[in-house]
């Protein structure tokens, strides 16, 4: 979840010289309940500047990790409330699909979609596995496709909606298993070789920054979580948005892509399969 806080952060003097972290940090606490700030180096340069420039009434950006923590990833001068958005990233073998989410009010605003510019490398997975083990930079060129595909999806968006990428403050993205890997720069390898296993199937949060996406640096960037090495997080996405893990009837999820997947079942048992 991600929120922008205005605050008014009283000024230091000889009799309290609190840092200016600590000063912010104790303004979210005193006036959003929030006692634990964590806060990236880039912004920690500018913090004192902005700080002042903007007599100490600013407002934050935060990523909430529950309701006592969270992470800056933006601090403005003033009282703002400027655009708050974020996307929803289908990265699919063929195709490559965005919603962008106004985070206001909860709703999906607009979608954009094209060709996955991996398929240059390969047409299905397995292609684009072999391509990164017979290539020396195969895995970072894999990588460098699919930001690539999505840069310019999330460039579509922003001049449509008038809106700088930056603006855009959280990023979930789901695919197959592979996809998956070659978006976070994880080796694919074994995901084809008997007896077919994936690095990770939950991934952690990372930056914008450290994916070279062109939106807010500072911004979070999930994954869903897969569940083996051809069931992967677009799975997870469709059994949770089709509410498929509560259904009282027995109850039959297809996935008609370029991989194919299935899941069959109800609020008591799921099982899957991929072909």
């Amino acid at each position: 979840m991600v929120r922008q806080l205005y605050l008014e952060i009283p000024p230091p003097s000889l009799e309290d010289n609190a840092t200016d972290l600590d000063r912010l940090r104790r303004a979210l606490e005193r006036e959003h309940g929030i006692d634990n700030l964590s806060i990236e180096l880039p912004l920690m340069r500018n913090l004192a500047a902005t700080l002042r420039q903007s007599d100490w009434k600013v407002t934050a950006t935060v990523a909430l990790k529950d309701m006592e923590s969270a992470r800056l990833i933006d601090l403005r001068p003033g009282r703002s409330r400027g655009p708050l958005f974020a996307v929803a990233v289908d990265i699919g073998t063929t195709n490559v699909v965005i919603d962008l989410v106004n985070l206001r009010s909860g709703r999906a605003i607009d979608r954009v979609s094209s060709r996955n510019k991996q398929i240059a490398r390969g047409e299905d997975v397995i292609s684009r596995i072999i391509y990164t083990e017979r290539n020396k930079k195969g895995l970072e060129e894999m990588q460098g496709l699919i930001i690539e595909t999505i840069d310019e999806l999330l460039d579509e968006l922003a001049q449509k909606h008038r809106l700088a990428t930056t603006d855009i403050e959280e990023m979930v993205a789901a695919g197959n298993t592979t996809m998956l890997h070659l978006f976070l720069g994880l080796p694919p390898k074994h995901i084809r070789e008997e007896p077919y296993i994936p690095t990770a199937s939950h991934f952690p949060m990372v930056t914008a920054g450290e994916l070279g996406l062109a939106i807010n640096p500072h911004a979070s960037v999930y994954c869903m979580p897969a569940v083996a090495a051809y069931v992967g997080g677009d799975i997870t996405a469709g059994v949770l948005s089709s509410c498929l893990y509560n259904a009282d009837k027995l109850t039959l999820f297809l996935d008609v892509g370029t991989n194919g997947e299935i899941v069959l079942g109800n609020a008591d048992w799921l099982i899957a399969c991929a072909c």
